[in-house]
This record gives C-alpha cells, structure tokens and sequence, in this order.
C-alpha cells in the first residue's frame, strides 16, 4: 500500500451528529482532488462515533484518554503523512479546504494556521464572549508576549509539516495544547501562515468550558512569558518602592514593602527562566545564558555578602548620623531601610545557591 502523503486528523469525543458528515466531506474533497490521505479519528468517545468511524472505514485510534491535546498526541503517533492537516470534528470547519492548507506547506511554510474572523462567522456559531471577548483578548497577549502577528491564535483548523511536528515536542493535553503549538512554533522560528477561512455552528453539544479552558491557555502563555509575568511587574514594583522612599521620607515602610515585593517577584521570575531552561523548555533566553555565563555561585555570594554589609554600615553611628540629618531620615526610617537592604542581600545569597543548581548542567 503507497504510503500517505498527507495525515487528516480529527480529535473526537461524542461528535455522532457530526463525525459521518465531516468524514463524507473529508472522503469527498480526496477523490475531487486525487490526493493520497489517511483519515485518522482519535477517539475518546462514549456515545456511537467509533462505530460511525469504522463504517468509513477509516484509521480509528481509540484510546479513551479526555483531552483535546491527548487526541492529537495520540493520533501523532500513528500518522505517516509527510504533512499533518488537522481539525475539530464538530462540523465547524469546511474540509473542502484542505488543499489549500497543503498547497502552502509545499509552497514552503511550515505550519498553516486558519484565521475565522478575516473569513466568515455564521450567524451564532461563535458564543458572544468568545468573538468580541475571549478569542481577542487572548490573541492580543500572545502578539504582545511573543511578538507576532497572528490574528486568531485559537483557531482549530491547522497544516503542519511531519518534520516541524518533530521539533516542536508538544507535551499539554489539554485545550492548551492550542496555544502549545503556536508558541512553539513560534520558538522554532517555523515559517507561519494564517489564511481566512469561514467557521460554521457546530453540530451538536459543546465541549468547551470558557472560563477554565480560556485560563488554561493564558496560564500557558503566561507561563512561557515570565518577562511579563515577572520581571516587568518586579521592575515596575521595585522603582515605585524607590520613589515612596524619597518621597515618604518619615515613613519609607510603604516603599521598603513595596522594593521587597518586587524583588521577590524579579527573583521568581529568574527561577522560573531558568527552571525552564534546563528542563530544555526554552532553548534561549538572553537574561539566562548572561547568568551562566557570567555569575557563578561564588559571584553570586560576594554580592550578596556586600549587600549585607551596606546594611550593617547603617548600624555605624556617624553613618547613621550623617545620613538622619544630611538627608533628612528620621531614625526609625534609617532602621526600616537597613533592615530591608539586609533582606535583600539575605535572599540575593540564597537565590545564586538555587539558581547556580539549576544551571549545572548548563554550564
């Protein structure tokens, strides 16, 4: 039997009003178009699509895990396509695309993604929150995160090459498994395509939950972006402290609370980067590699040990003295600072001991 260029994949989990109506369409835009495709349905379902997908006499994997990333990972594994095409099987999507989405894969892109709302939306196939809420908003931080310009980062209908499937080891099993595949992407430096296309009302119940399944993808996101998570709200949180202890200056416990907070949410941030980074999560980050290759623990404990000192000088009566009365610090506020600079070397010294073991096997 000639091996298959081109692997159709549709997640399934009870899609029996559906399924034979997408599989007749898949089966017919084939022989339109003579293409040499396998038809995989990855099934977790309960009700009579198995049997529906067995009367087409398609490629049925059946491996009862819920999940809508748990379907493709499984189906992936069964694939022989030298181009994966993939898409929902509740009647949403118009399969007589798929020779479009191949025609830019061998015109040389990578990954070929659908974009519904440069295309048409039929009338209340798209919940209210989810055209002019949820789906822009959460397209908006992934643009603004990762600097791209795709316009519809949850759209279900997608093309991707075997090859740039292999690299981008997609691990989420569930509905972010989504925003997996375009970050990664993205990572990769994969050459993306987002074509319009039209999206129809489902046939059926929906699966989605919006508020978990929408959080599950900006925890995603947010989880490969701890610049924005992190670091810029640390940095933002340390020079607002900076400005309450200058300006508050007979009671500077508001802005030593608020350096305090933001340091310690910079320090999460690093922890996060490079926790990511040797678990090969994120192949590069410029703040990391600096690390690694600049500060080694022992770097990392001299300065520590010189923040600490900063803050016992301000325990030396002519020190203290001068700075109460050159710079007007009222003696409890001398107190409060020196014991926040302590803190801070304090942390600074457990922070390069945690993060020099993260970096082991970097170095």
């Amino acid at each position: 039997m000639k091996t298959p260029e081109i692997s159709i994949i549709l997640p399934c989990r009870n899609e029996e009003e559906s399924l034979d109506f997408c599989l007749r369409t898949i089966k017919q835009t084939i022989k339109n178009h003579k293409l040499n495709a396998e038809i995989i349905v990855s099934d977790s379902s309960t009700d009579n699509s198995p049997e529906i997908a067995k009367k087409h006499k398609v490629k049925l994997i059946k491996h009862n895990k819920k999940g809508y990333g748990i379907a493709y990972l499984e189906a992936f594994k069964k694939s022989k396509g030298k181009y994966i095409f993939m898409a929902d099987s509740d009647g949403s999507y118009d399969f007589k695309q798929i020779p479009k989405f191949i025609k830019y894969l061998e015109k040389g892109y990578d990954f070929v993604i659908g974009d519904r709302f440069k295309g048409k939306i039929q009338e209340n196939a798209m919940p209210f929150s989810h055209k002019y809420f949820g789906n822009p908003i959460l397209s908006f931080l992934l643009r603004l995160f990762y600097k791209t310009k795709i316009n519809d980062a949850h759209c279900g209908i997608r093309a991707i090459t075997k090859k740039s499937l292999d690299k981008l080891n997609l691990q989420t099993t569930g509905m972010e498994f989504a925003s997996e595949m375009i970050v990664k992407a993205l990572q990769n430096n994969l050459k993306i395509k987002e074509i319009p296309i039209n999206y129809y009302k489902r046939k059926g119940n929906s699966k989605l939950k919006s508020f978990s399944d929408g959080w599950r993808h900006l925890r995603f996101m947010l989880m490969y972006a701890p610049n924005y998570l992190f670091i810029i709200p640390g940095i933002l949180l340390t020079i607002l402290g900076i400005i309450l202890i200058l300006t508050l200056k007979n009671n500077v416990v508001y802005g030593c609370f608020s350096i305090l907070i933001g340091y310690q949410i910079i320090s999460l941030g690093i922890y996060t980067k490079t926790h990511m980074k040797s678990l090969g999560l994120i192949k590069s980050d410029k703040l990391i590699d600096s690390l690694a290759k600049i500060i080694k623990f022992e770097t990392g404990i001299y300065i520590a040990l010189i923040i600490i000192l900063l803050s016992l000088l301000l325990k030396i009566e002519p020190i203290f003295n001068h700075l109460s009365t050159s710079l007007s610090f009222p003696p409890q506020s001398l107190v409060v600072l020196g014991l926040t600079i302590s803190i801070i070397g304090i942390q600074t010294m457990f922070s390069a001991f945690f993060i020099s073991i993260q970096l082991v096997s970097r170095k």
